[in-house]
């Protein structure tokens, strides 16, 4: 329940019911954090923010209420249900909740929007954020994870307590935190080169064409065999350099994108590595790929590209064929 003073009610441009007012500071526990919205980030002045608040310079919460009942109380408004959602102000309530503990006091204005659903929610969220601070397009793809099935499976995969190898080891979110290796958006460029044999489009760099291409893929390989090849790949890199208990990874060559893009580039474009739809990768491979050593020159390429590297996809490939060689002729 939220409750409000100095409170109207009026029809948006959008044409949605909405509600303004001064929300009670102490209904802001109530307020829920939607799946699409980015981590609060660290509040640096808070005095700032305090002048801010009590200056009325502060923009209102921007809210979205789903299950909900609007009622006249006295001179305010009761918004009643328990799915009241904030699309666009988390830093705001945060620093406000940080405010009240130490003992201030403070106006909140916040405008609500009634009968709201996610995607409603999710497309304002992106056009108030569209002008602002960049939201880490991690964070978009992460967004999209129940409606496209190839970032389903890589977000799942990746969770903390999935048990996978990367669980807990991608970042989804604005900023990484402790044990991120690399982004979603390096994991899904290098899962979607990969790929590239089974659909066109997924070498791009744009994020948005890139997982709709890798979504047509899964539906047609299935979610379960995409999910085994994500598992082979990445087993295959942790043979090569052991990330286990690894917690930052920009010095490591193998964990660089122009790395990763390279080996998959390399699976992707030799038939020999697949079983129909499936990725296969030999021990004896993955050790000649282990073997590979850089020289200073070499690593700097690998740590500054963004892309594979057409050299080091033909040096894999010789490592690959020299240990498929001697795995299949050991007297030669």
């Amino acid at each position: 329940m939220l409750r409000l003073t100095q409170a109207v009610r009026a029809t948006a441009p959008s044409g949605r019911n909405v509600v303004y007012g001064i929300m009670d500071p102490a209904d802001l526990g109530v307020l829920k954090v939607p799946d699409y919205q980015r981590e609060a980030l660290p509040v640096h002045s808070v005095e700032e923010w305090e002048k801010a608040f009590y200056g009325g310079e502060v923009p209102p919460l921007d809210l979205g209420s789903r299950n909900t009942w609007v009622q006249p109380s006295g001179v305010g408004i009761t918004i009643g249900g328990d799915e009241i959602y904030i699309i666009d102000g988390l830093q705001r309530k945060t620093t406000a909740q940080i405010i009240l503990a130490k003992g201030g006091s403070l106006f909140v204005p916040v405008q609500v929007y009634i009968g709201t659903t996610r995607d409603w929610e999710l497309a304002r969220f992106a056009t108030l954020n569209r002008d602002r601070r960049a939201v880490n397009p991690s964070v978009l793809l992460r967004n999209v994870n129940q409606s496209n099935p190839a970032v389903a499976v890589m977000y799942a995969y990746t969770q903390p307590g999935a048990g996978t190898l990367l669980g807990g080891r991608v970042q989804w979110s604005q900023s990484p935190v402790k044990g991120n290796l690399f982004s979603a958006v390096t994991l899904l460029r290098v899962v979607a080169t990969l790929h590239s044999r089974f659909g066109r489009g997924l070498q791009d760099t744009d994020v948005p064409r890139l997982a709709w291409g890798l979504g047509d893929v899964v539906e047609d390989v299935t979610a379960d065999v995409f999910s085994e090849n994500l598992d082979t790949f990445f087993r295959t890199l942790k043979g090569i350099y052991d990330f286990g208990k690894l917690q930052r990874s920009s010095k490591i060559v193998p964990l660089r994108l122009g790395y990763m893009l390279s080996m998959a580039r390399l699976f992707a474009g030799y038939q020999d590595f697949w079983t129909g739809d499936r990725l296969r990768v030999s021990d004896a491979v993955r050790n000649g790929l282990a073997a590979m050593q850089f020289d200073p020159l070499e690593a700097k390429a690998v740590s500054n590209s963004g892309r594979s590297i057409r050299g080091l996809t033909t040096r894999m490939a010789e490592a690959a064929q020299g240990a498929r060689r001697r795995e299949l002729m050991p007297w030669s």
